[in-house]
């Protein structure tokens, strides 16, 4: 999904519920629950700083091209190649 579309969606709906009960992502409803419950779990968990690093944006490409997140690897494989 691009931009435009996913903002388009949130300006018709409230929330996630909201978009799948009207018919969106019906093929994919149990996998976003789990993926909001796991983004909103613990919103205030102590985090350890992190050192600074330069991203390997190869590898990162690799992980979404895993999660099949296409959009996300295209714009992370023109990272790497720059």
């Amino acid at each position: 999904m691009g931009e435009k579309t996913a903002a388009s969606l949130l300006k018709r709906h409230l929330d996630l519920e909201a978009m799948i009960a009207d018919g969106h992502f019906t093929a994919a409803a149990d996998d976003l629950r789990l993926y909001k419950r796991l983004a909103t779990m613990v919103t205030n968990a102590p985090l350890g700083s992190i050192p600074d690093q330069n991203p390997d944006w190869r590898r990162a490409a690799e992980l979404t091209r895993q999660w099949e997140l296409k959009a996300l690897t295209e714009r992370l494989e023109q990272l790497a190649a720059t």
